[in-house]
């Protein structure tokens, strides 16, 4: 396993124990359809939320939320609506 995949891992881990802490529930981790992977699929009462995690070691780089391009909520949208239909 690669330095980057382990620290994807780390992100992801993280993101769900921080989301759990603020009471929603985990449906479902690294969700496929085609092309599209959505890494946490998570609930609280009537709210269903679609995760995309990006964990950088530091942001000498740019900010997680600068490298979600386009094209990539696009492929987040495409899986959320499989899932939800």
């Amino acid at each position: 396993m690669t330095d980057k995949i382990k620290t994807g891992n780390k992100g992801e881990e993280l993101a769900a124990k921080h989301l759990v802490s603020r009471g929603y529930e985990i449906v479902a981790r690294n969700y496929r359809y085609k092309h599209a992977e959505i890494d946490l699929i998570v609930k609280k009462e009537n709210l269903l939320v679609f995760v995309e995690v990006k964990t950088r070691r530091q942001n000498s780089f740019g900010t997680p939320e600068s490298f979600v391009s386009a094209k990539k909520a696009a492929k987040v949208m495409e899986g959320a609506e499989h899932y939800i239909f």
